[in-house]
């Protein structure tokens, strides 16, 4: 959404600066045509050059806000202003090593999470923890095929989730929500983690009495709220969400440099433009076709007027 506002800030910056050329294009043109009418009625050679309305030292604020919106600062170099053409491409420099340094950091942090949950956290024990629940003799014989535990596949378990009320489904593939759902909900993931305990406790799992549903007891709130919200009965699944966190951050980090830099092409391409028009504003001219009496007749003369 942010990149389409800013191409239509974009569009609507060059289609006004096009209108200031197309302008000045027109008042060169009808001067033109003024003096193929004076040439002529004076016999002269209507081939021969003629002359230009645009003073010495225009330039295209179109081609200026283009430069600046592929690289920021080249416009304002094109304009003629080096100092903040140089300011310009040290914030896209800086910006982009921004993106680099916290990218690595978040990509590095995340291989480390990966691992460190492939390390801690088994899916073996989830699903042997779900098997103790009372109503999974009832739920499991209706599929009497699975009388070995090692051979139920994941989709089992999944009906299982769903028939015990769980709020998440555990992805069949390792991806992103997986690494999510074993560290963000606990009362059902919690005792994958290899040091819950769940196996030597006295209550592996509490009924809800409203929804009659099963979870894991090793979550609860924390007398000290100024540790956490929530201690656990896993110091390694502490450790992991401190990982992922710092993961998420350096890479939300990247995405706010990234960002950054969008945003400094946008101010270059709106600078560059606007400064470029300003300084043919000070070049300004003024082109009027007005009837000229020339041996008795009227001819169409070009009158310009330079503004310094």
């Amino acid at each position: 959404m942010r990149i389409i506002i800013i191409l239509v800030i974009l569009t609507l910056a060059s289609s006004l600066f096009a209108q200031d050329e197309a302008a000045l294009n027109y008042n060169q043109q009808a001067f033109q045509l003024s003096q193929k009418y004076l040439s002529a009625s004076q016999g002269g050679d209507s081939q021969q050059p003629l002359a230009s309305s645009k003073p010495e030292g225009w330039k295209s604020p179109g081609k200026a806000l283009m430069l600046s919106a592929i690289m920021p600062g080249a416009g304002e170099l094109y304009a003629g202003s080096p100092i903040k053409a140089a300011l310009f491409f040290a914030v896209e420099v800086a910006a982009w090593t921004g993106v680099a340094i916290y990218q690595k950091e978040g990509n590095d942090k995340e291989k480390e999470y990966q691992n460190y949950a492939n390390s801690h956290w088994d899916i073996d024990l989830y699903h042997e923890w779900m098997r103790n629940f009372p109503t999974w003799g009832d739920f499991i014989s209706d599929y009497p095929q699975y009388t070995d535990p090692s051979t139920i596949p994941n989709e089992i378990y999944n009906l299982f989730e769903e028939d015990n009320n769980f709020t998440h489904q555990l992805p069949n593939t390792v991806t992103q929500q997986y690494y999510e759902m074993i560290g963000k909900y606990m009362t059902q993931f919690g005792p994958g983690w290899d040091d819950s305990g769940w196996q030597s406790s006295t209550s592996p799992y509490i009924q809800n009495e409203e929804t009659e549903s099963y979870y894991w007891p090793g979550i609860d709130q924390n007398p000290d709220p100024t540790v956490s919200d929530y201690w656990l009965n896993t110091n390694n699944a502490y450790l992991y969400q401190d990982i992922r966190y710092k993961s998420n951050e350096a890479l939300d980090n990247a995405t706010l440099f990234a960002e950054l830099a969008l945003i400094n092409h946008v101010v270059s391409a709106l600078d560059a433009g606007f400064t470029v028009r300003l300084k043919n504003k000070r070049l300004e001219t003024a082109l009027n076709v007005e009837p000229q009496m020339y041996c008795g007749h009227a001819i169409p003369m070009g009158k310009i007027t330079v503004n310094w």
